[in-house]
């Protein structure tokens, strides 16, 4: 406790030229920020918890300090006010602010998630303005290639099969615009590709047969074993003495 008092206690910010020290709660950029929220915003948890019993709120998700709250009808104005002051009123201190659903859709953190009709799709879609990675950098181009196939493989892994192809397409717009050319993209695409086809004609595995335990005996056991892989079963034998308990004889032998 004392050398996080002295972490916390050495927190500097520049702003305008200036070097100011932060006096209280943690920088947004610190190793310990998640851990720390985890722990403030756990007795909130709780609290709102027990508000939304009995309440439209089917499920809610929390990654750091940021909510998904979940309804099982739609959403007005009174409703979303009403959801914010039981958050306030569970975390003590805290203020938040809320985005609601425009034209069925709503932006969780890198994720895009959209209503339809009969189910729900979502996407991979980064909400940050600064562009990528500019390919005219010193970066060598191994780190490009593996920004580029990280861009790529997250909007295939991370999207529904409806919207894939959209965000596929996204991803090698701002490829794009930061200068990839697309020799790279093409190249990077191809190798995807191939690794889905790889894992698509790998073999099942093949499920564990059922086993049977039977003592050991000279001859007899060795036939039970012959007829049950007939029939796909595993026979394995014991033995009535365990070698720890035989070692155990050898030296109380001994010690006599």
């Amino acid at each position: 406790m004392k050398l996080l008092d002295i972490y916390l206690g050495s927190l500097y910010v520049e702003y305008n030229g200036k070097i100011y020290k932060q006096m209280d709660g943690i920088c947004k950029g610190s190793c310990l920020a998640p851990i720390l929220s985890d722990l403030f915003l756990a007795v909130g948890d709780r609290k709102v918890h027990k508000q939304f019993q009995g309440s439209n709120v089917v499920k809610r998700f929390r990654y750091v300090c940021d909510f998904l709250v979940c309804l099982d009808q739609p959403l007005d104005r009174i409703s979303a006010t009403a959801i914010v002051k039981m958050f306030e009123e569970s975390h003590k201190g805290l203020q938040f602010t809320h985005e609601v659903p425009t034209e069925s859709a709503l932006q969780y953190l890198d994720l895009n998630i959209k209503q339809e009709r009969s189910h729900m799709c979502y996407m991979y879609r980064t909400t940050g303005e600064k562009g990528m990675l500019r390919f005219d950098s010193a970066h060598t181009k191994i780190v490009k290639r593996a920004i580029v196939n990280a861009s790529m493989t997250e909007s295939v892994r991370r999207s529904c099969a409806h919207r894939c192809n959209e965000s596929l397409n996204l991803q090698i717009q701002r490829l794009r615009e930061s200068g990839i050319p697309d020799s790279v993209l093409v190249s990077v695409g191809e190798n995807m590709l191939k690794e889905m086809k790889r894992k698509k004609s790998k073999e099942p595995t093949k499920q564990e047969k059922n086993a049977a335990v039977v003592p050991y005996i000279h001859k007899a056991s060795h036939q039970l074993k012959k007829i049950g892989a007939r029939h796909e079963l595993n026979v394995v034998f014991s033995a009535p003495a365990k070698l720890k308990g035989m070692c155990q004889k050898v030296n109380d032998l001994e010690a006599k």
